[in-house]
């Protein structure tokens, strides 16, 4: 896991790493651009227009001036010296780069002297580790320069003006198309709302120290969400059985979806328990599956035995009529497994205002919309994650609040981020695919919080082969190999 610390936090490690490493502030500064570099050396045949500020971030953008140079990459720096002191190692890496290089700069004490070109790649080094408070006065307009300029963007470490905590107006921030953040996230970068399209660069600061700082918001990482082992000689049993529950008229698509995923993620065996109306259905689309009938349109009547199966998703689909609610509970009441509850599942708790029917253990997977109705609206996004985590709290269950870095909150408060994804899960079916590889960690013995983790993160990573094109959900599951 990647902690999510505030700026102070990220100060204490930068000084902390410093003094302890040892290595010099402007060493680390040299450091940190060298593993920054890379993601610019491709951009030759742009015009690199890089913009700094003064203080240590506008270093890091000196810096960067210097080494591409020296890797025959055009650029030109401007510097925004617009009346804030100058940190030693902003000073100290001016005079390096005018000793050392014919990288033009221009350094602009007001507004008017700095143009955007067409077609310039503006590298943004204005602001880094975050603000306390919205800019004004000269750096503002500079900020609305850029975002007006329809220039491509890319900001180092924050996108400057955006404040490391809370939100920031949408007109008081650098509008980057990528975000290289070096180590450490701030809680602002992961607002959905901010739309920060970022990437982690480690640049070797002291990790010991930064395991030792209080959080509670952390970033999966790929070795989270490492899978077991398959034995050999283990059989279809040893992965679990799975029971999808979902499905009404017109609506038999959603439990189609959450098979397929399942079975794609290795699930052992799946029956799904639909209206008497779509079996024929699931028969004619997921060869592999069993089937129970429950209800004609909608689910209702009987339950089957449910000891036999290990996880139990429900929701998919499944239609919100008032009968489907009583089966919902005693579906809920008499489930031996785990259990996930997703769409209409969760519509229908919210309509019913039936927060207790829901079994600890439980993972809940709403979007934004079904969180609403089922926790009220909220102003901030504070309060949003306060509700986040007393949903959490109070049905002592996983709650898998999805979206653009879905949040994955457990019951003692913490709140755990994702960042793989794209567009191309912006599509009917996303969250019933989501259901499925969930479920079928379920079903295979990991925790519910195992599960959820590994759930959002490999939905995530299986849309990134269509680089965000528009696709049906179908063809990402088919493209799944492990």
């Amino acid at each position: 896991m990647i902690p999510v610390l505030n700026s102070e936090q990220i100060k204490a490690v930068d000084t902390y790493t410093i003094a302890n490493e040892p290595i010099a502030s402007i060493d680390l500064m040299e450091r940190a651009v060298d593993r920054l570099l890379p993601h610019f050396l491709y951009l030759k045949n742009k015009n690199i227009h890089i913009i700094c500020g003064t203080g240590n971030n506008g270093g890091d953008g000196i810096v960067l001036a210097r080494k591409l140079w020296h890797s025959m990459v055009h650029c030109h720096v401007t510097i925004a010296d617009f009346g804030n002191r100058h940190s030693s190692d902003f000073s100290e890496n001016l005079l390096r780069l005018q000793r050392k290089t014919e990288v033009p700069v221009l350094i602009a004490y007001n507004i008017s002297e700095i143009k955007i070109e067409d077609g310039e790649l503006i590298v943004d080094a204005l602001f880094g580790n975050g603000l306390k408070s919205v800019l004004e006065g000269s750096y503002l307009e500079l900020i609305s320069l850029l975002n007006q300029s329809q220039a491509e963007i890319i900001s180092i470490d924050m996108p400057s003006g955006l404040m490391s905590e809370g939100e920031t107006p949408e007109d008081k921030y650098v509008h980057a198309a990528k975000t290289y953040v070096i180590q450490l996230p701030r809680p602002s970068i992961l607002i959905p709302e901010h739309r920060i399209d970022f990437e982690i660069v480690d640049i070797g600061l002291d990790k010991e120290f930064i395991g030792k700082q209080k959080t509670n918001s952390y970033l999966i990482e790929e070795s989270d969400a490492e899978l077991n082992p398959r034995n050999r000689f283990a059989y279809k049993n040893s992965f679990g059985h799975l029971l999808v529950v979902g499905g009404s008229k017109g609506m038999y698509g959603a439990p189609v979806i959450s098979t397929k995923a399942a079975f794609k993620f290795g699930v052992g065996l799946v029956t799904c328990l639909v209206p008497e109306n779509g079996s024929e259905v699931i028969h004619n689309n997921i060869l592999e599956a069993m089937v129970q009938n429950a209800g004609s349109d909608f689910l209702e009547g009987k339950l089957p035995d449910l000891s036999k199966y290990d996880a139990l998703i429900i929701g998919m689909g499944m239609g919100q009529e008032y009968s489907s609610f009583g089966f919902l509970k005693e579906i809920i009441s008499n489930a031996k497994g785990s259990i996930l509850l997703d769409a209409d599942a969760l519509n229908l708790i919210a309509q019913h205002h039936a927060i207790d029917i829901i079994k600890p253990g439980s993972i809940l997977t709403p979007h934004i919309g079904e969180f609403k109705r089922l926790v009220g609206n909220w102003k901030t996004e504070s309060e949003k994650l306060q509700k986040l985590r007393l949903l959490s709290e109070q049905t002592q269950s996983i709650v898998v609040l999805k979206g653009t870095y879905t949040a994955i909150a457990e019951p003692g408060g913490d709140i755990f981020y994702n960042t793989t994804g794209n567009v191309s899960l912006a599509t009917a079916g996303a969250g019933d695919m989501l259901s499925g590889v969930t479920g079928s960690f379920l079903a295979q013995g990991y925790t519910p919080l195992e599960a959820a983790i590994r759930g959002v993160y490999y939905h995530g990573k299986s849309a990134e082969n269509f680089m965000g094109s528009p696709v049906r959900i179908t063809e990402i599951i088919e493209s799944i190999r492990f």
